[in-house]
């Protein structure tokens, strides 16, 4: 449910902009192909953060159409940063569950 609604949240300005964009240079399909491959990786960011990350990177550089893709960008590196196994910063024990291994220097 949160996942749906982090997707949803960060996810619709990017859609609203890059179908807006996508009209006015007459490629309505693209900027809603576009807005959904940025926005909608977003539901598996805690599954796969770095391939969502890729994945939101990818669409920003290729597309044509505009929109605001360092929304979907920053959820992505912000959760890839927290999964990563070094991560120690604020609420780590609860974001990090392998902080342990990573102190303990099995890394």
């Amino acid at each position: 449910m949160i996942d749906v609604a982090v997707t949803v949240a960060f996810g619709l300005p990017v859609l609203a902009t890059t179908l807006a964009s996508g009209a006015e240079q007459d490629r309505v399909l693209l900027g809603l192909a576009s807005g959904l491959a940025a926005s909608l990786p977003l539901l598996v960011r805690r599954r796969w953060p770095f391939a969502v990350l890729g994945v939101t990177l990818a669409v920003a550089i290729a597309t044509p159409v505009d929109g605001p893709y360092q929304l979907p960008i920053t959820v992505a590196l912000v959760i890839a940063d927290i999964r990563a196994p070094g991560y120690h910063g604020v609420l780590a024990k609860r974001l990090n569950p392998r902080l342990n291994d990573y102190l303990e220097g099995r890394f």
